[in-house]
């Protein structure tokens, strides 16, 4: 299915079209288009919508982590704190104890210390990052490094 190519013009149909090639054929040529685009054109987009496609993207990026490419293990930590510190995977002010456990996990993993130091620093202390009380162990962990 080609789609015509003035329909591409439009960032918004093409950042659809690209996201629909990544999560069907695992098309990493449009990964790049993709995200380009995104991080481009997010003035098209309600919150909800960059948040869902933020999660596409970095949910490619985990698969391919998977699959031991490791190029994805960083863009996917890249996306995680690009999305974050621009509110798209923000709710009410606070990042979800999965999206926060995520982007530790994989800074951790890439050895990316400072990095990943900085970002729970600044997500704890400045009342952006909230940890639920059922998630003491985070907490716990959070309070460790200060």
């Amino acid at each position: 299915m080609q789609p015509h190519g003035r329909f591409l013009n439009n960032p918004a149909v093409r950042i659809y079209y690209n996201t629909y090639k990544v999560l069907t054929n695992e098309d990493e040529a449009a990964y790049i288009e993709f995200i380009k685009d995104l991080k481009e054109s997010s003035n098209y987009f309600s919150l909800q919508d960059l948040k869902e496609l933020y999660l596409s993207a970095i949910n490619f990026c985990v698969k391919k982590s998977n699959q031991n490419i490791t190029e994805y293990t960083l863009q996917a930590f890249e996306l995680y704190i690009y999305a974050i510190q621009h509110k798209y995977l923000m709710e009410h002010n606070e990042i979800s104890r999965f999206s926060f456990t995520n982007v530790v996990t994989l800074g951790l993993k890439l050895k990316e210390l400072n990095r990943t130091e900085k970002f729970i620093l600044q997500f704890s202390k400045s009342g952006a990052y909230l940890i639920t009380p059922e998630s003491s162990t985070v907490s716990l962990f959070c309070d460790t490094i200060r």
